[in-house]
C-alpha cells in the first residue's frame, strides 16, 4: 500500500513539474530560491558590423534551450531527477561490485589473468551507475539540461569579453549597455546593447631589424602581408602576419626562429581615453591609439645567443621499409639528386617519382613548407604504412631523415550495405582489388565491381508502382602519383601534391523504361594549390552509349514527348552515341562533415563536348551528326554550387545553398545526352517534388496534376536554393527546419509548352517547399529522414491555387494529395 502511494506521489510530482516547465510563463518556477532568475533569453543589438554569432559565443552563460517557446529539456531534467533514486543506485552498486568480488575470491591463487579479467568485468558492469550516481541518469544527462540560473557576475565578464572583442576589431572607443528584463515566473531576458562607434584604420606599416637579409625578405613580401594600409585594424590581421613572418623565415633556412621574437605595437601621436581599461595592450602602451589613425610596428628581437643564423640542409637520407618486418631483406643504396636512398627488399623501384616528393635537398637553404608538404605528399600516395620525418641540427646545418614502412602490394576490399539516393532502399555490393607499385614507379591500380538495386517509380506504369533498378558498375584506373606531361611543365606541380588518373568504366543501368549500357574512358589531372583547395583538369573524355532500341519502352518515349516539353527530338537523347568532352573544376572546401563550425563550400565546373568528334567529322567530310550508328553530341555544360555553414550554438547550424548551371546544345542536334540534363526535386534537391519531376519552369501538360507529375523533367538551366537549421536533440537524434527553392528550364519554349523557359520575372516559377527532418547520426553513418511539404506550385495555372501553404489546416496538416513527400537518405542533403 505504501509502495503503490510514493509511486503516485512520484508520478504526481514528475507530471506538475513537466507541466511547470513547460508553462512556465505563467506558473512561477518552483526550483528558485528568493532573488534567483531562470535565464531564458540572451540577444545582442546595436552592432552593424561586428558578427552577432561571434558575440554570442562569448556569452559565459548559455540560457535554456527552448522549441517554440517552451523548455521542453528542462522538463525532461527535472523529471529524471523526480526519480533520480542515490540510495538505491548505491544498493545496485554495493551489490553488483560484492557480486564479482565473491568471484574473485573463488579463483585460485595462481588464476591472475581469470582476476584481471573478473576486475575488468566489474568495473564495465558498474561504470554507468557510477555515473548515474554522480552525474544523473540519462533524462538528467542526455535528454535534459540543469537550468541556468542568472548570474550578474557572469553577465559583467560577458561584457568585458565582448569589449575587448570589438575592441580587437579596431573600434576603439566601443560602448555596451545592458538590460536585463524579469518575468512572472522567476524569467529573466538580457539584452546587450552595443554602439560600435568609429572604426580605427592602419596608415602606415614599418618594419624594424638590424639583420640586413632578414630585412630584405621582409621588405621583398610587403605586399603579401596580412596588414593592409587603409583597412581597419584588427586583431585577427596582427596575429595572421605573425604567423607569415615566421613561416616566411621558417621556409628561408631560420629553422630556429619563432613568432616570439616578433613584437607588433601600434604607434599613434594621440591618446584615446575611453579605450577599454582591461586591455593588457593599452596599459603597456598608454599613447598606442588613436581615433583617426594608427601605425604598425614590427620588430624582430636577436636570440640572446647573437644573431638569428640560416641552416642549410647537410644530408637527406630516406629509408625505405619492407611490411614485412619478420623476414630479412638486404639493404640497397641508391644516391639521386644528392638524397641517399636506403631500399630493403627485392622489389625494384622508379625512384624519379619518390625524389619529386622528398623536395628537399642538400645545400639548400632550410624550408620548414617543403619539409611538411613532402611527408602529406608521401602519406598520401597510398604506399606507405607510415611516413616518419626527423631532423638533426649540428651548427648551421641539418640533416634530414625520412623512413617509410611499405604497405603490402596486394589488398581486396569488399562492401556490403543499403543504397538510398533518390528511390525506395536497395542492398548494394561493392568489392575492390588494388595493386601497389604496378608498373614499378609507385603506381596504383585499383579494380572495382559494384552491384546495387533500388526501388524506382515507374514513369509510365500507373499508380505509381515501385519496380526494382538494377546498376551495375565496372570501374578501374591506375593512378600516378605525377603529371604525365612534358618535364618543364611537370617541375612546376611537384609542391602541390599532382595525381594523373587514368579511368576505364563499363556500367551497366536497368530500369523499368530502358537499359543504358556506357563504356567511358577518361584521363584525369588533379592537384592541390593550397590546403582547402583541389583543382582538376580532364583533357579526354570519351563515352560510348548503348540504348538497345528493345529494351527502350516506347511508352516511356511517348510520355516524355507529351510531358517533358521537348517534343519528339527527345529520342535522340536515347540514340546510341559516341561523346568526347574536356571538363574542369574547381573546388574550396572548409567543411568536415558533421562538424559544428564555420565552413564554406565553392565548386564550379565546366565542360565542352564533341570539339574531337566535329574534326574527325570534318576531315572524313561528314555534315550529320553522327558516325555511322553512333549519334554525336556537342555541347557546353558549367555548373557551380556554393554552400555555407554558421553555427548559432555548440549544438546548432545554419546551413545554406545556392546551386546554379546551364547547359546549352551545339551544332546540329538541339538536345543533350539525356544524363547532360538537369532534373530537380529528390532527397538531395529540392525535397517537396518527387526525385526528377520538378518543372520545367511553371509548364505542365494540360490534363495532368502539377502535384503529381509522373514523368522526369529534363532541363537546361537549374537553380536551387536551400536553408536548414539543424539542431541536436537527444543523443545521436538530430533535428532539422528547411526551405528549398527551386526549378529547371527550357533554353526555349513554343506555344505548347508555355512557361518552360526562364522568363525576366523567374522568381514567379521558382518552386518552394519546406518541412521538418530527423538525422540518425551513428557516426559512421547518417541516416535521414525529411517530410517536405509544398508551399508554392508554379505549375498551378491560378495564382491562388500556386500557393498551396493555404491548403495546410488542422484537419489537413499533410495538405491536398501528392502536396507532402517522405524522403529518406543517407548523409546530409548538403
Amino acid at each position: 500500500m505504501n509502495t503503490g502511494i510514493r509511486f503516485e506521489k512520484t508520478i504526481g510530482r514528475t507530471i506538475l513539474v513537466v507541466f511547470t516547465l513547460l508553462f512556465q510563463s505563467c506558473i512561477t518556477t518552483p526550483f528558485l530560491k528568493k532573488g534567483e532568475y531562470l535565464l531564458i533569453n540572451q540577444r545582442v543589438k546595436g552592432n552593424k558590423t561586428v558578427s552577432t554569432e561571434d558575440l554570442q559565443l562569448l556569452y559565459q552563460q548559455k540560457a535554456n534551450r527552448k522549441i517554440l517557446g517552451l523548455t521542453p529539456y528542462l522538463g525532461f531534467y527535472f523529471f529524471g531527477k523526480s526519480i533520480w533514486d542515490t540510495t538505491r543506485i548505491r544498493k545496485q552498486i554495493v551489490k553488483r561490485e560484492a557480486y564479482y568480488d565473491a568471484k574473485i575470491n573463488r579463483l585460485d591463487t595462481g588464476e591472475t589473468k581469470d582476476s584481471i579479467e573478473l576486475e575488468n568485468k566489474k568495473i564495465l558492469r558498474t561504470k554507468n551507475l557510477y555515473r548515474s550516481l554522480y552525474e544523473g541518469n540519462w533524462w538528467m544527462r542526455v535528454a535534459g539540461e540543469p537550468p541556468t540560473i542568472y548570474d550578474s557576475s557572469l553577465t559583467k565578464k560577458t561584457m568585458k569579453s565582448m569589449r575587448l572583442f570589438i575592441f580587437n576589431k579596431g573600434y576603439f572607443d566601443n560602448e555596451i549597455a545592458l538590460d536585463e528584463d524579469t518575468f512572472l515566473g522567476g524569467n529573466i531576458a538580457v539584452k546587450y546593447r552595443i554602439k560600435e562607434n568609429g572604426v580605427h584604420s592602419i596608415r602606415r606599416l614599418a618594419y624594424i631589424t638590424d639583420d640586413f637579409r632578414i630585412r630584405k625578405l621582409l621588405d621583398s613580401t610587403r605586399s603579401s602581408s596580412e596588414i593592409k594600409i587603409g583597412a581597419p585594424y584588427s586583431k585577427d590581421n596582427i596575429n595572421a602576419e605573425r604567423e607569415r613572418i615566421e613561416k616566411l623565415l621558417k621556409n628561408t633556412g631560420y629553422y630556429t626562429f619563432s613568432r616570439e621574437y616578433l613584437s607588433i605595437v601600434v604607434d599613434t601621436q594621440a591618446v584615446s581615453s575611453i579605450a577599454p581599461s582591461d586591455s593588457a595592450l593599452f596599459k603597456s602602451q598608454p599613447r598606442l591609439f588613436s581615433r583617426y589613425g594608427c601605425g604598425i610596428i614590427v620588430s624582430i628581437r636577436n636570440p640572446e645567443s647573437g644573431r638569428h643564423i640560416p641552416y642549410i640542409v647537410d644530408s637527406v637520407s630516406f629509408k625505405l621499409i619492407e611490411s614485412d618486418t619478420a623476414r630479412s631483406y638486404k639493404m640497397d643504396t641508391t644516391v639521386i639528386n644528392g638524397v641517399q636512398y636506403y631500399l630493403q627488399g627485392k622489389r625494384r623501384y622508379s625512384l624519379g617519382v619518390l625524389d619529386s616528393k622528398v623536395l628537399t635537398y642538400p645545400n639548400q637553404y632550410f624550408n620548414s613548407s617543403n619539409v611538411t608538404n613532402a611527408q602529406a605528399q608521401l602519406s598520401g600516395m597510398d604506399m606507405f604504412r607510415y611516413v616518419n620525418l626527423s631532423l638533426d641540427t649540428h651548427q648551421n646545418k641539418i640533416s634530414v631523415r625520412i623512413v617509410a614502412n611499405r604497405l603490402p602490394k596486394y589488398q581486396i576490399t569488399d562492401e556490403l550495405g543499403m543504397l538510398v539516393s533518390q528511390g525506395a532502399p536497395g542492398p548494394f555490393v561493392n568489392v575492390g582489388f588494388k595493386v601497389r607499385n604496378f608498373l614499378g614507379g609507385f603506381e596504383v591500380f585499383e579494380f572495382n565491381i559494384r552491384y546495387a538495386q533500388e526501388g524506382q517509380i515507374s514513369t509510365f506504369i500507373p499508380d505509381n508502382v515501385v519496380f526494382r533498378s538494377r546498376d551495375l558498375n565496372i570501374t578501374s584506373s591506375l593512378i600516378f602519383s605525377e603529371f604525365l606531361i612534358p618535364s618543364r611543365l611537370r617541375k612546376k606541380f611537384l609542391l602541390y601534391n599532382p595525381k594523373t588518373r587514368f579511368i576505364f568504366t563499363l556500367s551497366s543501368l536497368k530500369r523499368p523504361e530502358y537499359t543504358r549500357n556506357l563504356a567511358k574512358g577518361s584521363l584525369l589531372y588533379t592537384y592541390v594549390p593550397s590546403k582547402n583547395t583541389q583543382i582538376g583538369l580532364s583533357p579526354i573524355d570519351v563515352a560510348v552509349t548503348v540504348t538497345p532500341p528493345e529494351l527502350l519502352s516506347q511508352a516511356y518515349l511517348d510520355q516524355l514527348i507529351l510531358y517533358s516539353g521537348l517534343g519528339g527530338s527527345i529520342t535522340q537523347s536515347f540514340s546510341t552515341s559516341i561523346v568526347t568532352n574536356c571538363n574542369t573544376y574547381f573546388m574550396y572546401n572548409t567543411n568536415q562533415t558533421g562538424a559544428k563550425k564555420k565552413a564554406k563550400y565553392f565548386r564550379i565546373s565546366v565542360e565542352y563536348a564533341g570539339l574531337l568528334m566535329n574534326q574527325v567529322q570534318r576531315y572524313l567530310n561528314i555534315e550529320k551528326d553522327s558516325i555511322g550508328v553512333f549519334k554525336t553530341f556537342r555541347y557546353a555544360k558549367t555548373q557551380a554550387d556554393f554552400r555555407l555553414y554558421r553555427p548559432y550554438s555548440k549544438t546548432g547550424l545554419v546551413a545554406f545553398k545556392l546551386m546554379g548551371g546551364l547547359a546549352i546544345p551545339l551544332g546540329a542536334s538541339d538536345v543533350l545526352p539525356w544524363e547532360k540534363y538537369f532534373f530537380a526535386g529528390g532527397s538531395n534537391s529540392v525535397r517537396a517534388w518527387a526525385p526528377r519531376r520538378l518543372g520545367p519552369g511553371s509548364y505542365v501538360r494540360e490534363g495532368t496534376n502539377p502535384n503529381r507529375q509522373t514523368t522526369e523533367q529534363p532541363g537546361e538551366i537549374i537553380i536551387e536554393s536551400s536553408v536548414e537549421v539543424r539542431q541536436k536533440l537527444i543523443g545521436f537524434l538530430e533535428g532539422a527546419a528547411f526551405i528549398d527553392a527551386g526549378n529547371v528550364f527550357r533554353l526555349h519554349e513554343t506555344d505548347s509548352t508555355k512557361g518552360a523557359a526562364l522568363s525576366p520575372l523567374f522568381l514567379r516559377q521558382i518552386a518552394f517547399g519546406g518541412g521538418f527532418g530527423l538525422r540518425f547520426d551513428f557516426s559512421f553513418l547518417i541516416v535521414r529522414f525529411d517530410a517536405a511539404t509544398k508551399f508554392y506550385n508554379p505549375a498551378f495555372p491560378n495564382n491562388e491555387d500556386k500557393w498551396q501553404i493555404r491548403d495546410i489546416s488542422i484537419k489537413k496538416p499533410l495538405g491536398n494529395k501528392g502536396q507532402t513527400v517522405l524522403n529518406v537518405g543517407i548523409g546530409y542533403p548538403f
